[in-house]
């Protein structure tokens, strides 16, 4: 399990082991009553929405249980999130690998992420500002009156004025910006 969430070559035999833990999961789980929507999930955890991925078979797209596409979503999700240790370089990592996963859940995930799948929450000082960055959050004088509002993007006229501001009234700082990837 630790090679596959860092992504470290495996052996023939130890890919095979990686790849039956969905089958044995599906075994012991089999057992218990009332499970058979979990047990089908768990089993389909490493297809891939193309068919690729285990269980081997011609499954494919929407015929793979949604829980199985989600639980492969999800996983991924979290394992990119462990390596990478920020949210959009996750979703990025997911996007480079679009045709495993279902696009209807992917857009989802897209959503529920908003800005974090597309940029890059930063806090900086005013001499890092550049143009394209974006307001995360208000500008505020140091006595808390709103200076420039979140949600605008920085030109060189709004990073002149945050440093009129900071001159003149003094600004609260760092500055929480959003930077594209």
């Amino acid at each position: 399990m630790e090679k596959a969430m860092t992504r470290q070559e495996m052996t023939p035999e130890e890919m095979q082991m990686f790849e039956m833990h969905p089958a044995i999961a599906q075994s012991l789980l089999s057992k218990l009553p009332r499970l058979e929507a979990v047990t089908e999930m768990v089993a389909y955890q490493l297809k891939g929405f193309d068919g690729s991925g285990t269980p081997r078979n011609n499954i494919k797209e929407e015929e793979i249980p949604l829980g199985g596409r989600m639980l492969r979503l999800a996983l991924d999700y979290d394992m990119y999130i462990q390596r990478e240790k920020s949210t959009r370089e996750a979703y990025a990592k997911l996007e480079e690998h679009v045709e495993q996963y279902d696009p209807e859940l992917l857009y989802y995930l897209e959503g529920l992420l908003g800005l974090e799948a597309h940029y890059e929450v930063r806090k900086v000082a005013r001499d890092q500002l550049e143009p394209g960055m974006i307001l995360h959050e208000d500008v505020l004088s140091l006595k808390g009156g709103m200076l420039l509002r979140k949600s605008l993007e920085l030109d060189k006229n709004k990073i002149d004025r945050v440093h009129m501001f900071a001159e003149k009234v003094g600004i609260q700082e760092p500055i929480t910006v959003l930077v594209s990837r």
